[in-house]
């Protein structure tokens, strides 16, 4: 057994075949998890190119065993053990760009020798020349010996603007795969408008050069399948922190540090709190590796995604000029303050400090976005006094409270945070709330500006929060009301000197969803869709300090068994004492909308904005007064969850169920669809489906209701620039 790394040029240079086995699994990646992240990674290399730069990235490990060569044969025969799917991909990639190459220098014949020759350098990689090869051999170095075969050569071999699966709705994945690629390659290589040699050599040399495979190579006697099991079973992945690690201790071995006292401090990322996996997006990570990456955020005022943290903190290491004894000792201390905070945030029971309470009410909105910025805040290091800390962190809390309100989308606030470290960095400790403000007062795009009271009443004024929000999101909003009840909003001390209990009290709605039998329509109901209207909105709903029993919940509002005595009863928060007091008599939708606008207000306090800020609003993308509606937008906008599962609204689709990607697109029998008419066509069997009115979520919306809830409700925002939205 023999291991190298190489680049794609070197596995593929040479003459040969690799065989994917009849017993391999069919290809199964698609667009969201691999191709789009393999894609940017080519086109990071390939831009860096372009400034002469030559970085490199890691693809993983293959796995091939020598096959024996008849005589007379010339091609060396591998089988392909593992790895398929990527080296799949990476075949898939080289075609598509060395097809675009092609069709560009035929539209551009002052280039044309010059595109057409890294065409042929990427040709290299993927097909065998005509001289080693028998009559009726394929070129193809790649070849699959499964179900994936046609396809397979059927792109691979096509003529460059030929697509052999064009219109078909169950193209298969492979065929798609290489028309993502082509059009992303096109994208590309056209972005300056014209036919660019420099950006196709950046592209190929990218492909060829800035690519690594770690590649195990056996004899054809060799036991493949222990070696097969060994890699896929019997090992775990290493995740970003254990590469550091490994980066750090070489470091510190070269620098004749204390290994022993630096094993001793590292330890601390390999205990069982931070080795627990925590969810962003689509996927989880241990908790130390999202510090690490926050941590690196707050160092370098840059964004780093979460799958660039080690190659990113390799080159900080590079660069810095501290000792990685140093840098260790920094992180220690720093881990150890997140630590802290991190626990104070997880009490039940009593007052905590400013960053604890952000954490938690971030973590409960799902707006984590910003940890880098408290990790800068709390850093020891910095010294920054506990008043700026405090200030800075409510600065940032109320832009991320204020955007969960409206339900506004968390994809495009990173690049913000990594701006406001950077700002940070500049600024100093002292000035840490007045740059950050600054800085989110300047933002004027739907994806990241910070909303002004104007909006925020607006859009709560009928929400029905309680179908809008999860109940994480919404108890914390009731519980910051009750807190500002008590003075925690105020300059001076409490009025009650103790805060709401984080507990998960239950969520109570005052006027029942089963309201028929004890709730007759009174004189403020013009009609049971009112009525239904107004029990889910925030006016409407409280926290008690333990469930009333179902018959008390859903009975009367009056007398010795109706609710209000039973709020009575249980009464220990200023919430419900309002309550009391407002409905000493009744119940109704006047009193829901006035206890509405008290919450509202109660809201706005603890989140306030600067004085004159309005949150004004410019969207490049509603210039000519339309939006087209995607469902990408509707899950940005918190009308559709990732992952929810979407059932036919007519029986001759029965039994078939789409799945909501991150990236809108639905997955439906292992196939990806960017459009809801698409995925309803290969539903139904149909060459025509209106794929809105075909869908329906689990508790029987269809998305059309949802796309007109996102139209009216992009509406009311930009009402003030008097923009109308509508659907195409």
């Amino acid at each position: 057994m023999e291991t190298h790394v190489r680049t794609p040029f070197e596995v593929f240079n040479t003459p040969q075949t690799l065989t994917v086995p009849m017993y391999q699994r069919l290809y199964v990646w698609h667009r969201e998890p691999q191709w789009q992240p393999l894609w940017e990674d080519v086109q990071r290399l390939a831009e860096a190119a372009l400034r002469r730069e030559a970085p490199l990235h890691f693809l993983g490990a293959v796995v091939i065993q020598q096959a024996d060569k008849n005589w007379g044969e010339s091609l060396d025969k591998w089988s392909l053990v593992d790895g398929q799917q990527r080296l799949t991909t990476l075949q898939l990639l080289m075609d598509a760009v060395a097809g675009e190459l092609m069709l560009l220098a035929a539209q551009s014949p002052d280039v044309a020798k010059s595109l057409e020759r890294l065409a042929s350098q990427l040709e290299e990689c993927t097909h065998n020349d005509d001289k080693y090869l028998r009559e009726g051999q394929s070129a193809l170095k790649l070849g699959h010996e499964n179900r994936d075969a046609q396809a397979f050569r059927a792109v691979m071999d096509a003529k460059p603007g030929t697509l052999p699966y064009e219109g078909q709705v169950d193209a298969p994945l492979i065929a798609q795969a290489h028309a993502y690629f082509a059009r992303m390659a096109r994208e590309w290589l056209g972005a300056d408008g014209a036919a660019s040699t420099d950006r196709g050599e950046a592209l190929t040399q990218a492909l060829r050069q800035g690519l690594q495979l770690v590649v195990i190579s056996l004899k054809s006697h060799e036991d493949s399948q222990a070696i097969f099991e060994t890699l896929n079973a019997r090992g775990t992945p290493l995740t970003a922190t254990d590469l550091i690690k490994n980066l750090v201790f070489q470091r510190l071995d070269a620098e004749g540090a204390d290994l022993a006292g630096a094993t001793a401090i590292w330890g601390r990322f390999e205990t069982k709190r931070w080795e627990t996996e925590e969810r962003v997006g689509t996927t989880s990570y241990p908790r130390s590796a999202l510090f690490l990456r926050s941590w690196l955020v707050a160092e370098l005022g840059e964004e780093v995604p979460q799958r660039q943290l080690f190659p990113r903190f390799k080159r900080f290491m590079a660069e810095s000029t501290r000792t990685a004894a140093e840098i260790v000792r920094e992180l220690d201390a720093c881990a150890r303050a997140y630590e802290a905070v991190l626990e104070e945030s997880a009490l039940e029971v009593g007052d905590i400090s400013v960053p604890a309470m952000f954490l938690y009410r971030t973590q409960a909105s799902k707006q984590q976005t910003a940890d880098p910025v408290l990790i800068w805040l709390i850093d020891p290091k910095r010294h920054i006094p506990d008043d700026v800390r405090d200030a800075a962190l409510a600065v940032v809390e109320s832009w991320l409270v204020r955007r969960a309100l409206l339900r506004l989308g968390t994809s495009n606030l990173a690049p913000v945070v990594a701006a406001l470290t950077g700002r940070l960095n500049a600024s100093g400790p002292t000035a840490a709330a007045d740059a950050i403000s600054s800085h989110l007062r300047g933002l004027d795009q739907p994806t990241t500006y910070w909303p002004g009271d104007e909006e925020i009443r607006r859009e709560l004024t009928e929400l029905p929060v309680y179908q809008r929000y999860a109940r994480p999101r919404l108890r914390m909003l009731l519980e910051a009301a009750e807190d500002h009840l008590r003075g925690f909003t105020e300059s001076g001390p409490s009025r009650t000197g103790q805060r709401v209990p984080r507990d998960g009290r239950p969520i109570e709605h005052l006027l029942p969803r089963k309201w028929q039998e004890h709730w007759p329509l009174g004189s403020a109901a013009n009609s049971e869709a009112v009525r239904a209207d107004h029990v889910h909105r925030l006016g409407n709903l409280t926290l008690i300090t333990q469930g009333l029993n179902s018959s008390i919940s859903n009975g009367p509002w009056s007398g010795v068994r109706g609710k209000h005595a039973a709020l009575t009863k249980h009464d220990v928060y200023l919430l419900n004492r309002e309550i009391r007091e407002m409905g000493s008599e009744h119940w109704d939708e006047e009193l829901i909308d006035a206890r509405t606008t008290h919450l509202v207000d109660a809201l706005l306090a603890t989140w306030p904005v600067p004085d004159g800020h309005e949150g004004a609003l410019r969207d490049r993308d509603l210039n000519d007064g339309r939006e087209a509606v995607t469902v990408q937008k509707l899950v940005a906008r918190g009308l559709l969850d990732v992952g929810a599962e979407l059932v036919p609204a007519y029986t001759r689709a029965k039994g078939k169920v789409a799945v909501v990607l991150a990236s809108g697109n639905l997955l439906l029998d292992d196939r990806e669809f960017d459009s809801p008419s698409g995925a309803a066509r290969f539903a139904a069997g149909t060459r025509a489906e209106g794929g809105w009115k075909f869908w329906r979520t689990a508790d029987g919306r269809l998305l059309d209701a949802l796309r007109h809830d996102y139209v009216r409700e992009l509406a009311v925002m930009t009402r003030h620039v008097g923009r109308v939205i509508a659907t195409r």
